[in-house]
């Protein structure tokens, strides 16, 4: 579960603003977790080493697509010039060199772009106002996809941000389009010869469109639908095989019940929703609902913590927990009197087949705390959350990472521009969490200077295989120069004690510009590394070898 928000700079003209700066710092969330290695060795033992420029335009998105069918997929760069013209360059890869393969433009009101596969091509997906459409990289043409009622909001000028509103919703192994609305989800499911069907408004209105945040005065359907309130959006639409029929089907949390959308023997939804209920007590549906519980507090008593302490509760997520087979529910609580001490829990409530579909354990029957404070997944707690197979046994794991909010925390924040963050996992043995963490880890950037010195401000956490042993690898950048790698363990602690150092230059913002991706379908997850502030900008790709 990776969470990505924008973050600010920690620069305030008074106390508010420092507290209110600080907290939005606390609030962001990014992110995606190792046989003990020599600390000397260096990148060409893991990976194969490039660099490439891709021009001197305004702020890039980099995308990644087999979109002309190559062996390695080529990368996709757009850009808007100050003109507003919008520019597409692919780089492929000949098996020595990456070489740019085309530069064009693209429609001048497109907002947004996406990958998407369509009749086992890849493609990419632009959206302008009321339309989607799909560019043909080998005729440099788009073509009309879909009509969509969507409307999204352009939050910064001169960007053509990275939406994902594709996922493959019945599992048929075809990508499908999911866009949020305040009335519900469109969603338009893909056909076996590549074209999508009509779309269909599922799902409940969004519940705080009339709300707003602690910090912002504007009610949430103001902010409205961008690239950053997307992720937050989709995270209502949950899959679960509620009939025990071997398909997923859609569910949504509404208001105090679940409406289920089932999905019938042909990979559609009915349009009608069945309704049940659970006794499994929470508030709300995502963590993004914490943004809204603050809003009539008083700031100066939610920073200094002179409030009652409250908890707050909402539902996380369905996900098999245990391997049985049958989805368990999910919720996840925050705890404490201030936003900068906050406790943060995940409650697993085993899921039960009954006659007509599934019942939860209205008490806990897995209780996972971190034992570190502000863990409360973003949006509270600069938080990471990984619940996935870390060793390949076929069992769920789990890890967590916060931001250290103390009085050090605070004062390293304003001072050095730097942050840390602390790492905890633990590892599911027989369908049993321990009582204590496996392993822990602190990170912390790197600055060179006091006050806006050189070195990234947020460290780079990657977690994903990098060498095909079917184990995750935790990948930590802290300096401008420096990539450090703790490979997957075969032991309890899951991963090495020491890492592996790769010199490999490194950007400031590690949550945006760097990702892990199998660009030559190995199994093994793949660099890049974006560098917007070089002149030109460049792409650091370092292929698993």
């Amino acid at each position: 579960m990776t969470t990505t928000l924008q973050k600010p700079q920690l620069i305030c003209s008074s106390f508010r603003n420092l507290c209110v700066r600080l907290t939005l710092l606390i609030f962001s969330g990014a992110v995606s977790m190792v046989t003990i290695a020599q600390q000397s060795q260096q990148s060409h033992e893991l990976f194969d080493h490039y660099e490439f420029t891709t021009g001197t335009t305004n702020q890039q998105t980099v995308l990644t697509g087999d979109y002309l069918g190559s062996e390695t997929a080529e990368l996709a760069v757009t850009a808007i010039d100050d003109e507003g013209q919008r520019h597409l360059q692919l780089y492929g890869f000949d098996g020595r060199n990456w070489g740019q393969l085309l530069d064009t433009t693209l429609r001048n009101d497109v907002l947004f772009i996406d990958t998407i596969n369509i009749d086992g091509r890849d493609c990419l997906l632009t959206w302008a106002p009321g339309r989607l459409y799909w560019f043909d990289a080998e005729s440099s043409t788009e073509h009309l996809l879909l009509e969509v009622p969507m409307e999204f909001q352009s939050t910064r000028e001169l960007f053509l941000p990275h939406v994902d509103i594709t996922r493959d919703v019945n599992q048929d192994g075809l990508d499908d389009l999911v866009m949020p609305g305040v009335d519900g989800f469109w969603i338009s499911l893909q056909s076996n010869d590549g074209s999508f069907n009509n779309l269909m408004l599922l799902g409940p209105p969004e519940p705080f469109q009339d709300a707003s945040t602690f910090d912002d005065d504007r009610r949430y359907s103001e902010v409205g639908i961008n690239a950053q309130t997307v992720p937050a959006y989709l995270s209502r639409m949950h899959e679960v095989d509620f009939n025990r029929d071997g398909r997923g089907d859609l569910v949504f949390w509404n208001e105090d019940h679940f409406d289920v959308h089932f999905q019938d023997g042909r990979g559609q939804f009915s349009a009608q929703s069945e309704r049940f209920t659970t006794d499994v007590a929470f508030t709300a549906d995502g963590a993004y609902s914490f943004n809204f519980a603050f809003s009539d507090e008083n700031m100066f008593r939610l920073i200094t913590g002179m409030k009652a302490r409250t908890k707050r509760t909402a539902l996380h997520s369905f996900l098999d927990m245990n391997g049985d087979g049958v989805a368990d529910l999910l919720t996840q609580s925050i705890e404490g009197r201030s936003l900068l001490n906050q406790r943060g829990a995940y409650a697993v409530h085993f899921g039960t087949p009954t006659g007509n579909g599934l019942s939860f354990a209205t008490d806990p029957s897995l209780l996972l705390e971190p034992q570190a404070n502000a863990e409360g997944g973003a949006p509270l707690g600069y938080s990471l959350g990984w619940l996935e197979d870390f060793d390949g046994d076929g069992q769920t794991d789990i890890g967590f990472g916060r931001v250290n909010t103390g009085v050090f925390g605070f004062f390293s924040a304003i001072l050095l521009n730097s942050i840390s963050v602390e790492i905890e996992y633990y590892r599911i043995v027989d369908g049993v969490y321990p009582d204590t963490l496996n392993g822990s880890l602190r990170v912390r950037s790197d600055r060179e200077f006091i006050i806006g010195g050189r070195g990234p401000f947020f460290p780079t956490i990657l977690l994903g295989d990098i060498n095909g042993d079917s184990r995750a690898d935790l990948l930590v950048g802290v300096h401008w120069d420096e990539l450090q790698v703790y490979l997957g363990s075969e032991g309890s602690e899951l991963l090495s004690p020491l890492p592996q150092k790769l010199t490999v230059a490194m950007t400031a913002n590690g949550e945006q510009d760097v990702r892990l991706v199998d660009l030559n379908n190995d199994r093994k997850k793949d660099l890049i590394i974006h560098h917007p502030n070089t002149e030109p900008q460049k792409l650091v790709v370092l292929l698993a070898r």
